[in-house]
């Protein structure tokens, strides 16, 4: 039963973090992809790991793969995470950059007859 919720858990997580995704508008590359389903995987790796330590009766087995494997996997977790957002906010600043030169570009320039004081 424990399984079968957190698997139920684990689904709901990924379709938030694709929702998360999609409303702020940022893709992510093919690497960026491929790093985020191994370190899920590697997630799940280790809570199914320690839940079936659990289930045997290892208690002290089931903190020490706990506190080793999860501690590493959440280390890569913020990494790998901050690696997608900090790429993708600079993506969008050079994209809102793009835009803004682009529209300065379309701004009618002061004429200079107004330099001068002279009225039109």
């Amino acid at each position: 039963m424990i399984h079968l919720l957190f698997g139920l858990t684990f689904g709901a997580l990924l379709a938030w973090f694709i929702f998360f995704l999609r409303q702020r508008q940022l893709r992510l590359k093919w690497w960026q992809r491929v790093l985020g389903v191994i370190l899920a995987v590697y997630i799940l790796f280790v809570v199914e790991l320690v839940i079936s330590f659990l289930e045997e009766g290892a208690l002290r087995g089931a903190l020490v793969i706990g506190v080793i494997f999860g501690f590493v996997g959440l280390v890569g977790g913020v990494l790998v995470w901050r690696w997608f957002i900090s790429s993708s906010k600079k993506s969008l600043r050079v994209a809102a950059k793009s835009k803004f030169s682009e529209f300065r570009s379309l701004s009618p320039e002061p004429s200079e007859s107004l330099d001068k004081g002279e009225k039109t």
